[in-house]
């Protein structure tokens, strides 16, 4: 809060905004540290709940798209919205048409090895599909993620465990992002170093997550919402021998 107090008039009301957040009188933004840790302990807690008692398997898939960069600065270019209605005509177009799925849109800085590239905000996606193995996943969506110089490996996909499943929900919405630096790693192998965002990137960043919402940043497919009697929205997948995904929409609509 108090790099957005020093910030620009819009940094500054959305420092308006979260700083009064208490116990009992939340602000709702998607930019405040508390309400999106509240909100990804709840999203992630029912949706691993249900991933573990249901009876079919489900895939994680990271899918890092090479032509979703933006320079630092011009991530406000970026249109969440855009992003997955393309991912969902994709999936409308393949084999995974009748595939439930859970999107989240999460964000890197890359850090190239090269000292003559500037770094690039990376928005992309994480994937919870249900009932279809990897390599029909890895068939369907090859085609549209081609391998770049800077994006060598754009989908990766695995099975499940539905022992360690919570690990993988909390991926499928994060409230905290980082700088991939790319290094060689002890085997001398290409890899990526995690570090926390600098300031800088923080004040750019938190002004959209408020202005996209929670609801923003995730894509639900293959749900249906229904409500109880007292009101309560919550989501059916739309296959009937399975139970209920109880997540309640009251919790993961934007917040403005």
């Amino acid at each position: 809060v108090s790099l957005l107090r020093g910030g620009t008039a819009v940094q500054q009301r959305l420092a308006a905004i979260i700083s009064p957040c208490l116990r009992g009188a939340r602000c709702g933004s998607a930019a405040c540290r508390v309400c999106g840790h509240r909100f990804r302990s709840y999203f992630a807690g029912h949706l691993a709940e249900f991933i573990a008692t249901d009876y079919a398997d489900w895939c994680a898939v990271s899918l890092v798209p090479a032509n979703q960069t933006y320079p630092l600065g011009r991530l406000h270019q970026f249109n969440p919205n855009r992003f997955k209605d393309r991912v969902r005509r994709q999936l409308e177009r393949s084999e995974l048409k009748d595939a439930a799925v859970v999107l989240g849109v999460d964000f890197a800085v890359q850090i190239f090895s090269q000292p003559n590239r500037a770094p690039l905000w990376r928005p992309h996606a994480y994937m919870l599909i249900r009932d279809y193995p990897t390599n029909v996943i890895r068939a369907e969506l090859d085609k549209y993620y081609p391998p770049a110089q800077h994006t060598p490996r754009p989908i990766y996909s695995r099975k499940i465990d539905k022992k360690t499943v919570l690990r993988v929900t909390s991926y499928a919405y994060k409230c905290e992002f980082k700088i991939r630096t790319q290094i060689v790693g002890a085997d001398g192998n290409d890899d990526t170093r995690g570090d926390p965002l600098e300031p800088r990137h923080l004040l750019e960043i938190a002004p959209l997550l408020h202005q996209w919402g929670f609801g923003g940043r995730y894509l639900l497919r293959g749900f249906c919402r229904t409500s109880d009697p007292n009101g309560k929205l919550t989501l059916q997948i739309n296959d009937p021998i399975s139970e209920f995904v109880r997540i309640a929409m009251s919790e993961t609509e934007p917040a403005l």
